[in-house]
């Protein structure tokens, strides 16, 4: 009998501490949920008047020195409509309301920025800061600076419109806007279908067709709105790892569906995006063989062959036809031998800038230049090509299966 009550006295002891243990257990708190000290993002705008993790502003990137700047902050945010919100800083669980006047401001585009018309205005802090508005739902990027380095002329806040679009090899480097899609506080999904990629290069993803938003008109603090791969060199698209002022995206020729996907997460803003990218539909092979090509520009010396710039409107210097390119299978070279050039800027492009041999009318200039193959000292200012003064072989490389267009610049053979 001893031993059956001990036995029982045991197993009851057991369940008395899985009972205490498991209450313990729930007063452990969720380390996700603890709210830590920094700035916020609150309001009924948000959906919410309490502090929330999710909607804690990261560090922001300074995009002219590529460093983080003690005192900016940043957040991709969904706001509704004429609703109120504000900014918190939360210090040792005590909570200031940070906010501005907020004045629509237009960048038009200018030194890189989005063509969009944002809002800014001087922070004010305390119970006394007016509510912030935005007079459409959608998604909106957030930047706080405080001007610790005493370096802009006041303390601000900026909200700008973050309609997200691809730049790059699909545009020419111009810009193309996914559509808006529905409103949703906690993620949304960009869709554009059917991108045709007519040569192989690289693109990023931006809002408002622009790089950055400057804080100041001297340009000392700019604000980064593009999406790059989180990696040193151009890459292909790494789906989770987009970050502010990332590499270039590697994209081939063709026909794709291309995602980008924002959802509300705290931490750095890396946390909130990530993309897809698939291939739907293939290009045929462009035909180069009739198409001829010439130097043009100050930088092309008179010499046997060449003449004015006189059929085109560039009016710019000399030109010196190549012809017609040797093919072999889809690649194709034109080749300028014993070509004299002066230190001034010059570039390839089809015989007096128009349609040629079926290929439609392009230049092409120092971003076509295999600087590691060719001649040491070429500069590449405004987008010319500039060698030092001397006489060239020069070859223009096209493959038509992947439309990849490549300069090559030796000293002339002897």
């Amino acid at each position: 009998m001893k031993k059956i009550n001990l036995f029982a006295g045991a197993l009851a002891l057991l369940a008395v501490c899985a009972v205490s243990c498991e209450k313990n257990k729930g007063n452990v708190p969720d380390i996700d949920d603890i709210i830590e000290d920094g700035f916020y993002v609150a309001g009924p705008a948000t959906g919410s008047e309490l502090l929330q993790v999710d909607y804690k502003m990261a560090t922001g990137l300074n995009e002219v020195d590529k460093t983080k700047r003690a005192g900016m902050y940043e957040k991709y945010v969904a706001l509704e409509a004429d609703k109120d919100f504000y900014l918190l800083l939360r210090e040792a669980q005590v909570e200031t309301r940070y906010s501005a006047g907020l004045e629509d401001f237009n960048t038009d585009g200018e030194n890189d920025q989005p063509k969009v018309t944002l809002k800014r205005g001087v922070l004010q802090t305390g119970a006394a800061a007016p509510a912030m508005k935005v007079a459409e739902s959608g998604l909106y990027h957030i930047v706080l600076d405080l001007n610790e380095a005493a370096d802009l002329a006041n303390a601000q806040i900026v909200v700008a419109p973050a309609q997200w679009g691809v730049r790059g090899a699909m545009n020419g480097w111009g810009f193309t806007a996914f559509e808006t899609p529905e409103f949703n506080r906690t993620t949304m999904t960009y869709v554009m279908e059917n991108v045709t990629v007519p040569s192989t290069g690289a693109f990023k993803f931006a809002y408002g067709g622009g790089w950055k938003i400057q804080l100041d008109d001297a340009g000392l603090v700019k604000a980064n709105t593009n999406l790059g791969n989180d990696t040193d060199v151009a890459a292909d698209l790494m789906p989770n790892d987009l970050v502010p002022n990332g590499k270039d995206i590697n994209i081939a020729r063709g026909i794709y569906t291309i995602k980008l996907t924002w959802k509300l997460a705290q931490g750095d803003i890396k946390n909130s995006f990530s993309a897809e990218m698939k291939q739907t539909g293939t290009l045929e092979a462009v035909d180069y063989s009739n198409c001829e090509m010439e130097l043009v520009g100050s930088g092309v010396a008179e010499q046997e062959g060449s003449a004015p710039d006189t059929e085109s409107g560039w009016n710019w210097g000399n030109v010196l036809p190549a012809g017609k390119p040797a093919v072999n299978g889809t690649v194709y070279t034109w080749t300028w031998n014993k070509a004299q050039l002066l230190a001034d800027g010059f570039k390839i492009r089809t015989v007096a800038a128009k349609e040629s041999g079926g290929v439609a009318a392009f230049d092409l200039g120092g971003a076509a230049v295999d600087l590691a193959n060719s001649v040491a000292g070429i500069e590449t200012p405004d987008g010319n090509i500039v060698a030092p003064a001397g006489t060239y072989d020069i070859t223009l490389t096209i493959d038509g299966a992947t439309d990849v267009k490549t300069i090559v610049i030796k000293p002339a053979a002897e």
